[in-house]
């Protein structure tokens, strides 16, 4: 039980910081437009 939900607490964690990376990256891209 403390496994399964240790497991889908690393899921869910790993979902946000993907969503993060990717906003992040579109903030950069979009700043490195802005700039040039």
């Amino acid at each position: 039980m403390f496994n399964n939900g240790l497991t889908s607490n690393f899921c869910c964690t790993s979902r946000i910081k993907l969503a993060l990376d990717d906003t992040f990256s579109k903030t950069l891209g979009f700043i490195s437009d802005a700039v040039e």
